[in-house]
């Protein structure tokens, strides 16, 4: 399967000519019937799994969002395959970017300059402890170097959702309150058991060529969708939702390099701190947590290219670009394509090692999608993960493999009312997560047999 490169080369966003100006060639503007018809008649290669190319089918794989219960609903159907061509077609350069249903190109957008709060690694706290996230998560193990992940929620009972402090907490104005959450697909910290030796030189943590000559370095990344960010009683954009990625460099000594904020100043005698910084930021909608079965986060990293984060929901697709080179003096990547064979994604409290708390009765499917060069399964290793903010939910069982042409997940869980069928295109990792309710007198339920597919 052939990986599509985005062209490092491109102009950046920022320095390009008003949209307004660009030939309304490059906007196609396509019936959205036609969308489809186009694709499918032509046999149109689309992408159904980080940058990779697979033909699209009248049910696409669920890295496309996509259960195998297809509808007849012409629209509904060009929609999604409306999402799986946007993904076959590459960033024009870094910046940021909108699609809207029908165009089939990218448009510039304007992009936020800020400084949300910060989205921590992991603390010390007892593993196992009834939350996920803060160390207690799944994480997608693969067989090889990542270059994208797709993470997406099946979801059942979700009613509500509330941000609140923890005990962690040290952020005396932390984002707090109802539908107040984000979506995290983290790299690892840790190197893993498949990442050469000349790229882990700790043989512990993730050391890049951004750490400079710091022995003690480690980097860490994640993608980030935010309900809120900067919300301050001096920050700008309370009540915003923003798409973005944050960059750390742990371990660091002296100061911090230029533009970048810092963290634990205080470790080893003052000495060694955490630096960090976002790329731009782009506005997207507030998306209720009720919809989250609605949601596709993505994260994409081309070694000696871009990285990318991009966001999938309803009529609309997202994307931020940013250079993936080691040059933290100037706010630049970290290189982490080069080191990158871990992924966790879930959906947690929003930012300073908060906790997004679920109503009782809440049930989650997490599932992971990678691509990794390989149709090897990954593993799933538990309590690895690296995200320090948490959720409410107790995690399941969690399931990996490969390419499966319909698989069924739930249906035979007696604790979950999810029953769904979707098809996975690459090698995956699933998990179930819920706030149960507690009832005593209730007996077993007997689980059916799975609801036909709908043609």
């Amino acid at each position: 399967m052939q990986k599509i490169h985005v062209h490092s080369s491109a102009q950046s966003a920022e320095d390009r000519a008003d949209a307004g100006k660009v030939s309304k060639s490059e906007y196609l503007r396509p019936s959205r019937l036609a969308i489809t018809a186009a694709a499918l008649a032509a046999g149109l290669l689309v992408q159904t799994q980080g940058f990779t190319q697979v033909p699209t089918s009248p049910s696409p794989g669920a890295s496309t969002a996509n259960h195998s219960g297809t509808t007849s609903d012409p629209e509904k159907e060009a929609r999604k395959t409306w999402h799986a061509v946007m993904r076959n077609i590459p960033l024009p350069g870094t910046g940021c970017f909108h699609a809207r249903y029908p165009n089939v190109a990218w448009e510039s957008a304007k992009c936020e300059e800020s400084k949300p709060d910060a989205h921590p690694m992991a603390v010390n706290r007892t593993v196992g402890a009834p939350a996920a996230g803060n160390g207690t998560d799944y994480v997608a193990q693969a067989q090889g170097l990542i270059s994208a992940a797709y993470g997406k929620f099946f979801i059942s009972g979700v009613m509500n959702e509330t941000n609140v402090k923890t005990s962690l907490t040290t952020n005396p104005h932390p984002i707090t309150g109802s539908n107040e959450y984000s979506l995290q697909l983290n790299t690892n910290n840790l190197c893993g058991s498949t990442t050469p030796a000349n790229e882990c030189t700790l043989g512990t943590y993730i050391h890049t060529a951004a750490c400079g000559d710091y022995a003690d370095c480690f980097v860490w990344q994640q993608f980030i969708y935010a309900t809120d960010y900067d919300c301050t009683p001096y920050g700008s954009h309370c009540g915003n939702a923003g798409l973005f990625m944050q960059y750390w460099l742990y371990n660091w000594v002296g100061n911090c390099p230029h533009g970048w904020n810092t963290v634990n100043p205080t470790v080893n005698n003052g000495e060694q701190l955490s630096c960090w910084h976002n790329s731009r930021i782009q506005p997207v909608p507030n998306i209720p947590v009720t919809n989250l079965g609605d949601v596709i986060l993505a994260g994409n990293a081309e070694n000696g290219g871009n990285d990318e984060v991009a966001l999938e929901y309803g009529d609309d697709s997202w994307a931020v670009s940013n250079t993936d080179n080691s040059a933290p003096c100037c706010k630049g990547g970290l290189d982490i394509a080069s080191v990158w064979n871990q992924a966790e994604f879930n959906v947690v409290g929003d930012a300073d090692l908060t906790d997004a708390q679920f109503n009782v009765g809440a049930q989650v499917i997490v599932l992971l999608e990678l691509y990794d060069g390989s149709q090897s399964a990954p593993t799933c290793p538990k309590n690895v993960g690296t995200t320090g903010e948490t959720n409410n939910l107790t995690l399941g069982a969690c399931q990996t493999g490969v390419s499966n042409p319909i698989y069924w997940y739930g249906c035979n869980n007696s604790s979950l009312n999810i029953c769904t069928g979707f098809e996975i295109s690459g090698p995956y990792i699933e998990f179930s997560e819920s706030n149960p309710y507690v009832c005593l007198a209730c007996g077993p339920v007997v689980p059916g047999p799975p609801p036909p597919i709908e043609e």
